[in-house]
């Protein structure tokens, strides 16, 4: 009897990163590889908060092209650029992880994320080099929700990102 609960317990303690994960369908290896970095700073970054806030919190809304729009504008701002950055050794790309406070019009109302606990959104974007006088391009592959008030200061500006993947620093 006592094999078969450890079985359970390894199997959840197993099973619980994948259910936290955002959806990876129709991502690359590369796109994965970085998410996986990008998932670590924001546990890290959520040890900080008490045991009972560190839970999962799913994003279920459905994205519009506006949403998407609006997320990243608010990105491009002097206070909300990137709190992750990974560049690609091939300085085509950088992948960023921005913030949404949970004050802002998209998590507030839009996606109604604050249900009696306030909670941020983190958006995981892939952002392309500009090329032959191309302006930069993204895709926005994921979003993960967490409770409000994490430790995950900007880092620097996009542009600042763009230029450091560009250079391959």
């Amino acid at each position: 009897m006592t094999a078969f609960f450890r079985a359970i317990v390894i199997w959840v303690a197993l099973s619980l990163p994948l259910a936290q994960a955002i959806d990876q369908t129709g991502w690359n290896d590369r796109e994965r590889a970085v998410w996986v970095g990008a998932s670590d700073f924001l546990e890290r970054a959520s040890l900080l908060h008490p045991p009972q806030y560190r839970r999962y919190y799913p994003f279920e809304a459905a994205l519009s092209e506006e949403d998407i729009a609006q997320a990243w504008e608010q990105a491009k701002q002097p206070h909300a650029g990137p709190i992750y950055m990974n560049a690609h050794v091939d300085g085509r790309s950088v992948y960023i992880l921005t913030k949404l406070h949970t004050t802002h019009p998209l998590v507030a109302q839009a996606w109604r994320l604050n249900d009696g606990l306030d909670k941020d959104a983190y958006l995981f974007w892939k952002v392309w080099k500009p090329v032959a006088r191309r302006q930069v391009t993204q895709k926005l592959l994921g979003v993960e929700v967490k409770t409000a008030g994490l430790l995950t200061p900007q880092i620097m500006t996009i542009d600042e990102a763009v230029l450091r993947a560009a250079r391959g620093v």
